[in-house]
């Protein structure tokens, strides 16, 4: 399928600045004999002990930033406090930004370095304009690129 030049140019506008794709991977981990550490690893929605890390992907298959080995009943949002205040602030100035899936805060701060589509469930998601719909579909597209990443990370654990 060949894109139509308004839609190329759409997506290309979109994307502008994006230099890398967020996500969050939970290994799983042998249990502790600790029950305070276990206590910790234990991630209720999984139902056994987990590792959690925050991985940030470039198109060209690097990892550009990695936090790794955080309890397992910690969420993304949590383990990626430090991309915010550290990557962000820091080092990616205007138009720089990544892409990440609902599961990382949309603080108002950093609203314009962190694209994301809101969950299924948020208030409001139905009455969106056109616009904000076809700029959530490009960044799903997009945003495979760290989902196969990530699998390819599984596989070796």
């Amino acid at each position: 399928m060949v894109l139509s030049k308004t839609t190329y140019d759409f997506e290309r506008g979109v994307l502008t600045g994006v230099f890398g794709f967020v996500d969050g991977l939970n290994l799983r981990i042998q249990h502790s004999e600790d029950p305070l550490e276990q206590n910790a690893e234990y991630n209720g929605w999984k139902g056994d002990c987990y590792s959690s890390q925050v991985i940030v992907f470039t198109p060209d298959e690097c990892v550009c930033y990695v936090r790794y080995n955080y309890p397992g009943s910690w969420y993304d949002a949590q383990v990626s406090i430090p991309l915010y205040r550290d990557l962000l602030a820091r080092y990616c100035p205007e138009p720089f930004k990544i892409l990440a899936d609902s599961a990382f805060p949309s603080k108002r701060e950093f609203s314009s370095k962190v694209l994301s589509v809101p969950k299924e469930n948020a208030t409001g998601l139905n009455r969106v304009d056109f616009e904000t719909q076809k700029k959530h579909v490009v960044i799903t597209k997009h945003r495979q690129a760290v989902e196969w990443g990530i699998r390819c990370l599984q596989q070796s654990f």
